[in-house]
């Protein structure tokens, strides 16, 4: 029987000057439906690349040279750009560890959860501001509507990594991988506030 999530003997190299290494070196992991796994290990032992390969994000230079990633039975390594981009939000949820790296500067908190909506979902903008709204108050935004129009810079770290969570929530994707989390006391508050599906999930 085929696993819901299963990597197989992964291999991810780095194209350096003086010639390639290799960061991770034949992994194998499996989930089931319903269940939750760690991946975890010392700063710079692989498992943040492990977990950008599965969604197509791996920086320039570095790339999974054999083994597959297989989500729902379709090789994720094996996609096209435009068929993981049609995966990333609407089937797997993202959630950076850095969160003010990953959201945009310049563009609002709630333009930023509605962009996501629009494109996979196909739900007019003001339906899907309205729909960030509502999720900025299920893990804790305060005073929700002002936070829709602040940036980054101007909310707490903790806020930002609420946003972020809420942005790979809110098209309500079937798996959710956390790149890493340092807060894991707002992050699972947060993840479990915003969750009202039976989701898979990787941290």
């Amino acid at each position: 029987m085929t696993a819901f999530w299963e990597i197989a003997s992964l291999t991810i190299d780095i194209d350096r000057d003086e010639g390639p290494a290799r960061a991770v070196d034949g992994i194998t992991l499996s989930l089931e439906q319903g269940e939750s796994l760690g991946n975890v290990g010392e700063s710079g032992c692989g498992e943040g690349l492990t977990m950008l390969s599965l969604v197509g994000l791996l920086p320039n230079r570095i790339w999974a040279s054999g083994g597959s990633a297989k989500f729902d039975g379709s090789d994720l390594l094996q996609m096209s750009a435009r068929e993981l981009r049609g995966v990333r939000g609407s089937e797997i949820g993202f959630i950076f560890h850095d969160p003010m790296t990953s959201l945009n500067p310049v563009v609002t908190i709630g333009d930023q959860i509605a962009e996501a909506l629009i494109y996979q979902k196909g739900i007019t903008k003001a339906a899907a501001l309205a729909r960030a709204e509502e999720l900025l108050a299920v893990v804790g935004i305060p005073s929700p509507n002002e936070r829709m129009t602040a940036h980054p810079h101007e909310l707490s770290g903790g806020q930002r990594q609420r946003v972020a969570i809420v942005r790979a929530l809110a098209c309500q994707p079937r798996f959710i991988v956390c790149e890493v989390v340092h807060d894991h006391h707002v992050a699972c508050h947060a993840v479990t506030s915003a969750t009202t599906s039976n989701w898979e999930a990787i941290a």
